[in-house]
């Protein structure tokens, strides 16, 4: 009997269950977060525990409508059990994400740390969370694409495609339609990112397990003239650290970006591969990182 309790602890201190609900995805509310005058809007936001077991993350889409471009902002999220208690003391790490070029009227979805949740004496029944951030005077630095073709935005288009990047602090983000009548096939195990030394990284995709990484993907398809939004990370920046105070993280695209010169002028680059009409296209987008001149917020 004492075994079978045993077993059933860990069981549930691996699930990440030993103190919340049994979901796995836990939808939370919509927030409008204000900054002066205007907002910062949070949507479709879920507490997820589906791709890691034991681990969390939160998900959603945010969008920037305030009147300001935004070159670089971090978010801190605060969760708080159903009688208003905030949860930290019970939650191993802080949770955060970073935009990056974060325009006006732009919207994003976002992916914050992975975090555990620690032993908490009564269940949590409910969650709700709060947002603070931390501005981004010092964020100087724009990425100006290059390739296919020059543009002070980073977006492309052509008879075939458009296609926006948004750039986070861990992650490069995609909006991506198919302006064809036909389908457009995105073999992921093609896709890789350039880095400014040159080198080439295999990358995964959103929905894809940090801890199938390595593994093929399944291939998207795009159906004729519609859209997706998606999301690609250098498969070897993932890395695990075990132990109490460790897990699932993410290093930066560019370390310490906002405090150095030291990436003024350096460029790097998507290498996407696109089956369109039975033929593959490769497409290499390449972006500069240069210092913005003008004022920023």
């Amino acid at each position: 009997m004492k075994a079978r309790l045993l077993v059933c602890l860990m069981l549930f201190s691996l699930l990440g269950c030993y103190f919340i609900p049994i979901a796995r995805n836990w939808p939370l509310s919509n927030q409008q977060f204000s900054v002066g005058n205007d907002a910062f809007i949070f949507r479709d936001v879920v507490l997820n525990g589906t791709t890691l077991p034991g681990s969390w993350n939160i998900k959603g889409f945010v969008r920037n409508s305030t009147e300001q471009d935004w070159r670089r902002i971090q978010f801190d999220i605060q969760l708080y059990d159903q009688n208003g208690n905030a949860l930290k003391d019970y939650i191993d790490r802080d949770i955060t994400f970073t935009e990056y070029l974060f325009t006006k009227r732009d919207e994003n979805s976002f992916t914050t740390n992975y975090f555990k949740f620690l032993p908490r004496p009564n269940p949590i029944r409910a969650i709700s969370y709060e947002i603070t951030y931390k501005g981004s005077q010092s964020g100087k630095e724009i990425f100006v694409m290059v390739k296919p073709s020059e543009s002070r935005e980073p977006m492309f288009e052509d008879q075939a495609i458009r296609i926006r990047f948004t750039l986070s602090e861990t992650q490069i983000g995609l909006r991506l339609q198919n302006k064809m009548t036909s389908p457009i096939k995105i073999d992921w195990n093609t896709v890789s990112y350039v880095d400014i030394t040159g080198l080439a990284h295999s990358v995964m995709h959103t929905g894809v397990r940090y801890i199938e990484r390595d593994r093929p993907q399944v291939a998207t398809i795009i159906p004729p003239e519609a859209m997706i939004e998606d999301a690609i990370v250098p498969s070897d920046h993932i890395s695990y650290t075990p132990g109490s105070g460790g897990g699932w993280s993410s290093r930066p695209l560019f370390p310490a970006l906002a405090e150095t010169d030291l990436y003024i002028g350096k460029t790097f680059s998507v290498f996407m591969p696109l089956e369109l009409e039975g033929s593959v296209k490769n497409y290499s987008f390449t972006f500069r990182i240069e210092r913005e001149t003008a004022s920023v917020q």
